[in-house]
């Protein structure tokens, strides 16, 4: 009697034993699985997290890397002495030293326009390569070349033109609107690039004359100014170097002389 009351109470125990052997095993199974799971999360999170932070990183350095322009402010003291050049008729021209320095200087930029980028080109002032012109083109026209400037991946594009699809009667708004759509495709393609735009310059009374659209030119450019603000473009006035003298015959073209202030403007502008 006492040896099977004994051998129950073993057995009780051993089952009770088993019961919690495998309650505690499966239980720390579970916890296992449940900490794989919450550790795939948590990575996969971090990893979220991590990939967020370098396109901002990227963003960051992008928006860095971009061009900046010196304040004129900074170089004044030039500005002043090519002003008074210009008044004298007395601007030397681009010496072979300067055009060395600029092709080295502008490597990195396209200057993109119709004629009056052409004689950036003509007057030798940096390589060929850095020039991307159409005589005569209108904006819808220069839009073709978007594509083969965002091959060349420029740090900077210098956009320089004239009114080449200015129809007499249409309302400088109505031009306005196209330059956006122009910058706008610009931008688009080029997203890493910075842009500059050139004011767009008046004509003399001849140039007026033969070209009666010219008429409106001071209107587009101060309009000029505030649109590529609102497009995120840097507008560059460099209407303060025209004079009468530096003027072709055609009055819508300009003489080296011209050109040998401007860069020697935009060596000092760009940083």
């Amino acid at each position: 009697m006492k040896k099977t009351v004994l051998k129950q109470v073993i057995i009780l125990i051993l089952f009770f034993l088993l019961l919690f052997l495998f309650l505690f095993f499966f239980r720390n199974i579970g916890k296992a699985f449940y900490s794989r799971d919450v550790n795939k999360k948590g990575i996969s999170y971090v990893k979220k997290e991590e990939s967020k932070d370098v396109a901002a990183i990227m963003a960051t350095v992008k928006e860095m890397q971009k061009t900046e322009l010196a304040n004129p402010e900074d170089f004044q003291d030039k500005i002043n002495e090519w002003n008074s050049l210009l008044d004298q008729g007395q601007v030397p021209l681009t010496s072979d030293e300067e055009m060395t320095h600029y092709n080295s200087k502008f490597s990195d930029t396209i200057f993109f326009g119709d004629s009056l980028t052409e004689a950036i080109y003509s007057y030798q002032l940096v390589n060929s390569s850095s020039i991307i012109y159409e005589r005569g083109a209108s904006l819808k026209k220069l839009e073709e070349y978007i594509p083969q400037i965002a091959g060349t991946y420029p740090k900077n594009v210098v956009v320089f033109t004239g009114l080449n699809d200015h129809p007499v009667t249409e309302p400088p708004a109505e031009y306005l609107e196209r330059y956006r759509v122009f910058l706008q495709a610009l931008k688009t393609q080029l997203p890493d690039s910075s842009i500059f735009v050139l004011s767009i310059l008046p004509a003399t009374e001849e140039g007026v004359s033969a070209t009666p659209k010219l008429i409106d030119t001071t209107e587009i450019d101060a309009g000029l100014s505030t649109l590529c603000h609102e497009v995120g473009t840097t507008y560059i006035d460099t209407t303060w170097i025209v004079r009468p003298d530096l003027y072709e015959p055609d009055g819508t073209h300009f003489t080296p002389y011209f050109y040998a202030v401007l860069f020697r403007y935009l060596d000092n502008l760009f940083l």
